[in-house]
């Protein structure tokens, strides 16, 4: 991968990481619709950088940043609290969409190293893509509660620090797990 692109990769996932703080520390003193502008800036440099990577991304972020758009026109407040409700969407969906089409995405994943992978580890593959796919909409559901309820210390706190703690727990659980599983029991 080009420099430049572990660069844009690095600093979307900064953007994502400093989105619900930055609304919760300025929303009294900046506009909501400031944020839905932020916001859509936010969907279309995701759409520019990850989009041209995986097509399966290009439907998931327009769907994103209609549903900020348009959501912004009957509450801009609200809208302000969505982006990391539509982007934790918008990945359930990539990992969800690939499960019917395999290679699942993790598989592609894991299979990115270039290793012949047993159809064991496949199915592994696939059961953690699935896990994927609902856990990132557990979190959508819960992001999208506390937006809704307007209880701002918890949305800050949720979708700005304990999703991401647990999502890369999952993550690093996870990869621990293929690793022990594929050279114990799967690979042929």
């Amino acid at each position: 991968m080009p420099k430049g692109l572990k660069l844009a990769d690095l600093g979307l996932v900064a953007f994502g990481l400093a989105y619900p703080p930055l609304v919760f520390l300025l929303r009294g003193s900046v506009d909501a619709s400031v944020f839905v502008v932020v916001a859509l800036a936010g969907l279309g440099l995701r759409f520019a950088w990850t989009g041209a990577k995986v097509g399966y991304w290009r439907p998931a972020l327009l769907l994103s940043a209609g549903t900020v758009g348009g959501l912004a026109l009957l509450n801009p407040t609200l809208a302000s609290r969505a982006y990391p409700v539509v982007m934790s969407l918008a990945f359930a969906g990539v990992f969800a969409i690939t499960l019917p089409q395999p290679p699942s995405l993790v598989e592609r994943l894991a299979l990115a190293s270039g290793e012949v992978w047993s159809p064991s580890l496949r199915a592994y593959c696939r059961n953690v893509t699935a896990i994927w796919a609902l856990w990132l909409t557990i979190n959508a559901v819960i992001a999208a509660c506390l937006a809704l309820a307007e209880n701002d210390h918890a949305w800050m706190l949720w979708t700005g620090a304990i999703s991401y703690l647990v999502s890369g727990l999952l993550f690093a659980t996870e990869w621990l797990i293929r690793r022990y599983v594929a050279k114990n029991q799967l690979r042929q």
